[in-house]
């Protein structure tokens, strides 16, 4: 059994799309993003992952204070 992938086409196999990546590395961020594309290269399915590396809650309280 083909295992399914949900995309905006509705459920189909997961044989059928193609799988990317992309790595953004920044000195504030890192950021994976992934995404599906069907044969005809439509991006079908997209998420995205992003790590902080900077208090971006605390920075603002910082400015505040200070």
């Amino acid at each position: 059994m083909t295992p399914l992938i949900y995309t905006i086409n509705g459920n189909v196999p997961i044989d059928s799309l193609t799988y990317h990546t992309e790595w953004t590395d920044t000195p504030e961020y890192t950021k994976f993003r992934e995404w599906y594309t069907d044969s005809e290269g439509k991006t079908v399915k997209e998420s995205a992952h992003v790590l902080s590396k900077e208090g971006v809650f605390a920075q603002g309280q910082i400015e505040f204070l200070g």
